[in-house]
């Protein structure tokens, strides 16, 4: 017996109904439009979709800061006053001013630094018999006299940042020095859109710094503060519920470097700071000073400005599997339009009956054909499969005997089970 290879390797496809409406063609054009411009210009353009992309996790970055040159005392200073300072009054103590070596603590960390504004300074002495050799439990230290005061000038200070990424599986790196230096910005948080200070600049460089050799970003801490909306002394009630102010107490001030890839090829690489104050969290550390002789110390209670770096972003490069699997799902997302656009042709066009009648194939009552007598039911399969042979649902069938398609008689058509008036079958093809 001869092989059917025509069946066996038969190819199976969608039949498609073309509804003759330019409106629902429109509707239709109108989804694959947006479709298509949310893939190629936002999925693939705007978010890279062909690359390959690393997180950045960290990198290096190291700061130091500068005190201001001396000037006029600050308004907040009052050791020229009599009976300063008042009790209980946090706005005004005396000043001293600080260099950076002093201001800073601890010095030159990596990732985060601390400028004071306000230090409470503690006498601390104890037996003069107590030497490094015969220190024992006997040696206790008592507090003396205390004094706090204010850091003169401290929104002066300049904060000096120098900073650099690279991705270990992506082969790109940025660093803010030397003349190839990425460019950036300073940003308000509550809008992006406003650069407060932006590198490098047609300005005038900072103390240390050059447009044509970079040594570093060099930042006001009066602008970080500016850029959060922090007055150092605005009044408010602390937890004690006295009045305070975020000088005498000190905050925390969280920067995320984030960095980012310029062009849509992203061969280089730009970074934005974005700071944002830590609400209701004072900032205090200290510090221990030996005067000399081991018996006697000071203790400084400092309260600080804190600033905490967070090093952020993606970076990436061309990968064919990427685009690969950004193609398949905009692919998968074009069938979107043709569900959207059914949706609108058969639930809310008012002609939608007439479109459920072109498009909707209705079978025969199932639990009816299975009802049946099995001689009749036999016959039925026997005829359903003489149908799928000739062409099942088409007007033209298979002639066997001259393997042409031809057009069947106009016998009358009958319903295969009576109720169900939209499936037929003909008369010629049950004889």
């Amino acid at each position: 017996m001869a092989r059917d290879w025509n069946g066996l390797l038969a190819y199976t496809t969608v039949k498609c109904v073309k509804i003759r409406n330019w409106k629902l063609g429109a509707i239709h054009y109108f989804f694959q439009f947006a479709i298509f411009c949310y893939v190629v210009i936002y999925a693939v353009l705007y978010e890279r979709g062909f690359m390959y992309k690393e997180q950045i996790i960290g990198g290096s970055l190291t700061l130091n800061s500068k005190a201001p040159s001396a000037g006029a005392e600050s308004s907040y200073c009052c050791g020229a006053d009599v009976g300063c300072p008042v009790a209980n009054d946090t706005s005004r103590l005396p000043c001293a001013y600080w260099d950076e070596y002093q201001a800073e603590y601890p010095p030159s960390q990596s990732k985060e630094i601390a400028v004071t504004t306000r230090a409470t300074v503690t006498r601390q002495t104890t037996l003069a018999e107590c030497t490094y050799q015969s220190w024992d439990e006997t040696c206790v230290w008592t507090e003396g006299a205390s004094a706090a005061q204010f850091v003169d000038r401290a929104e002066g200070y300049t904060i000096r940042i120098r900073h650099g990424v690279r991705g270990q599986v992506v082969n790109k790196q940025g660093v803010n020095t030397g003349k190839n230096a990425m460019s950036g910005s300073l940003i308000d948080p509550n809008d992006p859109t406003t650069s407060i200070l932006s590198w490098p600049n047609n300005n005038s460089p900072l103390p240390g710094q050059s447009s044509d050799d970079r040594t570093g970003d060099i930042i006001p801490l009066s602008d970080i503060l500016a850029a959060v909306d922090v007055n150092l002394d605005a009044m408010y009630l602390d937890e004690d519920g006295g009045l305070s102010n975020m000088r005498y107490d000190g905050i925390n001030i969280v920067i995320s470097v984030l960095y980012e890839m310029e062009g849509i090829a992203g061969s280089t690489l730009k970074y934005t700071y974005i700071p944002r104050l830590l609400d209701n969290l004072e900032y205090k550390i200290e510090e221990t000073q030996l005067l000399g002789a081991p018996n006697v110390r000071d203790v400084l209670n400092r309260h600080c400005v804190r600033l905490i770096f967070i090093q952020t972003g993606v970076i990436g490069t061309f990968d064919f599997t990427a685009l690969l699997i950004t193609l398949v799902t905009a692919l998968g997302l074009l069938a979107v339009a043709n569900t959207l656009t059914n949706l609108v042709m058969t639930k809310l066009l008012e002609q939608k009956d007439l479109y459920n009648w072109h498009t909707t194939e209705v079978t025969e009552d199932v639990d009816k054909v299975l009802q049946l007598p099995q001689e009749e039911f036999d016959a039925r399969m026997k005829m359903v499969k003489m149908q799928m042979q000739q062409g099942k649902g088409s007007f033209f069938a298979l002639d066997p005997d001259n393997n042409h398609l031809q057009k069947p008689t106009e016998t009358e058509k009958t319903p295969l089970i009576g109720g169900d008036e939209s499936v037929y079958h003909s008369q010629e093809a049950s004889a």
